[in-house]
């Protein structure tokens, strides 16, 4: 019992991971255009501060910063991320079809290596012509389908934090025995 009372940090970090890696998996784009808003209330709150401190600094003091500027575009990114959400699933879209062409031009690439072991009657040339294949093909279905790449990338994040979220509560379940913390709490009272 000890131990999970001197692990409740990580227990309670553990089960957000679970929990925002749930939500990740059920909903990615909703997820990050719920980080965006968030974001964007952040910012737009930080560049009201900014323009309250301009003001209420002496002219001499003002004159010297740039608070009012930093505080008129900070309000205006929070209030276009309050308000436009979904650009960063547009622009993640974006990324996503440069990454697949890059991965398409690699796969092509990659033929051309697959024909050289081949030509050199080398037998590693169906390992090329498997990794060649998949670079093409997965190159295409990203192009064709950023939108979904953006999902599935969400998707696999959320995989991930689950995992890790389990494997640390594991790790603290069934970690060292309460007589490793005993043997610290009494070095404390020393």
């Amino acid at each position: 019992m000890k131990k999970i009372k001197n692990n409740a940090a990580n227990l309670a970090l553990s089960l957000c991971e679970i929990i925002l890696g749930i939500v990740l998996l059920a909903k990615p784009v909703d997820f990050i255009g719920g980080i965006v808003v968030i974001f964007g209330i952040v910012i737009a709150v930080s560049g009201i501060f900014n323009i309250i401190s301009y003001f209420r600094s002496p002219p001499k003091q003002a004159v010297l910063g740039t608070k009012l500027s930093e505080g008129i575009i900070a309000l205006a990114v929070g209030i276009f991320c309050v308000f436009n959400p979904g650009w960063i699933t547009a622009t993640l879209s974006v990324v996503a079809v440069i990454y697949g062409i890059i991965v398409l031009l690699t796969g092509v690439v990659k033929i051309q290596w697959t024909v050289d072991l081949a030509r050199m009657k080398d037998r590693s040339w169906k390992f090329a012509l498997i990794s060649s294949l998949v670079s093409v093909v997965a190159g295409i279905i990203i192009v064709c389908n950023p939108f979904t790449t953006v999902s599935v990338a969400g998707m696999v994040a959320g995989l991930v934090l689950v995992v890790e979220g389990v494997l640390d509560i594991i790790a603290v379940v069934f970690g060292s025995d309460d007589s490793v913390y005993a043997e610290y709490d009494e070095r404390d009272k020393k």
